[in-house]
């Protein structure tokens, strides 16, 4: 499968994702083949030939396969798995029947069963005089004659090992009918091959996906912890160290500032109300005072009450005229 490429790389280079769509759709396989080979019929000619041949050895392992579990010398049938055998002049399948067994087998079958899978499987080939006189002697001179009985024993081995094959590929189903499904295992078998490449394709494209969403997740969880340490540096860096010392500098000048205001206001206090002003204004008080206990207590009719009355109003709005007049100073020396 082609290497996956960020979406990040593709999104910031539209020519290089262009190109990238190009080689995945029209160029190249999924396997990073070309698939404008020019030799691609002549490969499909030789993968042919190779199939072809591997049929063949798969044919010719199977047949020695059979005959060896089919001897008896070498591979005993078990009383738990039961090789089953189908007559051929049947219409209908039957259930398997076991194969013979040693006593009913004859001996020269059982010569056959034995010699027959080592001079097939050797690897050594005989020349021509060798391999006719071997022919030529007992227990082949038979093997006409032998030849029902023993394609009945391979029969027999081959549909035993289907049958347990069957049984895997099959677990619901009924034992007993296990052998109608023979025909079927080819079928199966491709089945599960596509059904396993094509599981293979989507785990790879999950993987894909999967890396593709753990680097969007990295890529967000930087940016978080960019952005809080630059929260952190804006709170406790030397910008922020800078602000506060120049607000504590602001704050001591602004006392500092206070401060001297009031001093200011006392002294302009002090030289506004002097020593002679505090006597008048004193003065005035037990004036108001005693002005009151004689309207209070020694005042007599209404015409002495009322010329008291007149007085107290007069000096009131007098006091008032000269309290405004030194608040008047007093803001105007504050605002200065």
């Amino acid at each position: 499968m082609l290497p996956p490429v960020e979406d990040a790389i593709l999104d910031n280079n539209p020519r290089f994702a262009e190109l990238s769509k190009r080689l995945t759709t029209a160029v190249l396989n999924s396997n990073g083949s070309t698939k404008n080979d020019p030799k691609a019929k002549g490969r499909a000619e030789v993968k042919e030939q190779l199939n072809s041949r591997r049929l063949t050895h798969l044919k010719r392992t199977l047949l020695l396969s059979a005959l060896s579990t089919a001897n008896p010398s070498e591979s005993a049938p078990k009383p738990s798995l039961r090789r089953p055998r189908v007559a051929s002049t049947s219409s209908t399948q039957t259930a398997p029947q076991p194969p013979p067994t040693t006593s009913s087998l004859p001996p020269d079958l059982l010569d056959l069963l034995t010699l027959l899978p080592p001079l097939l499987s050797s690897e050594t080939s005989l020349d021509t005089k060798t391999f006719t006189l071997l022919l030529s002697k007992p227990p082949f001179t038979s093997l006409p004659d032998l030849l029902p009985q023993l394609s009945a024993s391979v029969s027999a081995a081959l549909i035993s090992r289907a049958t347990l094959l069957s049984r895997i590929l099959n677990t619901t189903t009924n034992p007993s009918f296990l052998h109608r499904t023979i025909s079927s295992l080819p079928t199966q078998a491709s089945s599960l091959l596509t059904t396993l490449s094509e599981k293979k394709a989507a785990l790879v494209q999950a993987r894909a996906d999967t890396t593709r969403a753990l680097i969007q997740l990295l890529q967000i969880n930087t940016a978080v912890l960019s952005a809080l340490v630059r929260s952190l540096e804006a709170k406790h860096g030397n910008i922020a160290r800078s602000l506060e010392l120049r607000a504590a500098e602001v704050s001591v000048n602004a006392m500092r500032q206070e401060a001297e205001v009031g001093k200011m206001l006392g002294q302009v206090k002090e030289a506004v109300y002097t020593l002679e002003t505090r006597r008048a204004l004193e003065r005035y008080a037990e004036h108001l005072r005693d002005a009151k206990y004689r309207v209070d207590e020694g005042g007599r009719g209404d015409e002495g009450k009322e010329r008291v009355m007149r007085e107290m109003a007069r000096v009131y709005r007098e006091m008032g005229k000269q309290m405004e007049e030194v608040r008047g100073d007093l803001e105007r020396l504050g605002r200065a």
